[in-house]
């Protein structure tokens, strides 16, 4: 892997694995330098960039597509992080660096992910780092506001779950890059929208059987 395709969520996720484990005196500078270097990264990437890597049972995971939409906010994701890194050099938390970094990556990789299991996987890493992150202040009010983070997360992935098999089913039998696709992306959206007003329905049902 070269600079010139180099992943910066990768970058930004190390980044956050070094302060974890270094004393505060160094944990400083890594803070304030490590995400330049994503951002670095982001700057040798050119429209077109796609890296690929095996994965199990024949699929290929497509972990790095740039376009000049992906490439735009992958900027601004690390200008972001830069600009949280400098501000937070002064926090003594190391898990809190250790999230905030992670959680700056895993954005990144959600940005740059051109497959569903890059997808879910980064946007999930997402949620568990964004989850400590509010835990990360130990008090009673930031694990009740954790709770219920993590309550409306599992609400809403259950409910996007049926758009996202709707869409890998149609995947599956038609070219994502003709019009065919396309052209029949409304019908499949709308079959999965159905399908989970469907569970919605039948969820809360359940509940109000429970409470009667």
């Amino acid at each position: 892997m070269t600079m010139s395709n180099l992943h910066p969520g990768f970058i930004l996720i190390a980044v956050g694995l070094i302060a974890l484990f270094v004393p505060k005196s160094l944990r400083r500078p890594v803070l304030a330098a490590g995400p330049l270097l994503g951002l670095g990264a982001v700057l040798t990437l050119a429209p077109g960039t796609n890296a690929t890597l095996p994965f199990i049972n024949g699929i290929t995971l497509h972990y790095l597509h740039v376009d000049a939409l992906s490439w735009i906010f992958a900027l601004i994701f690390c200008m972001m992080a830069a600009i949280g890194g400098i501000y937070a050099c002064h926090n003594s938390n190391r898990m809190e660096a250790f999230c905030s970094m992670t959680y700056a990556g895993s954005a990144l990789g959600v940005t740059l992910a051109q497959d569903w299991l890059t997808l879910i996987f980064f946007s999930e890493l997402m949620a568990a780092t964004s989850l400590f992150l509010i835990w990360c202040k130990k008090t009673p009010a930031s694990r009740q506001a954790g709770y219920r983070y993590l309550l409306v997360h599992m609400f809403g992935q259950q409910h996007i779950d049926p758009i996202f098999h709707g869409i890998a089913a149609a995947q599956h039998h038609m070219n994502l890059f003709d019009g065919t696709f396309v052209g029949q992306l409304p019908a499949f959206l709308h079959h999965g929208i159905g399908l989970a007003g469907r569970k919605a329905r039948e969820r809360r049902r359940a509940v109000t059987r429970c409470f009667r």
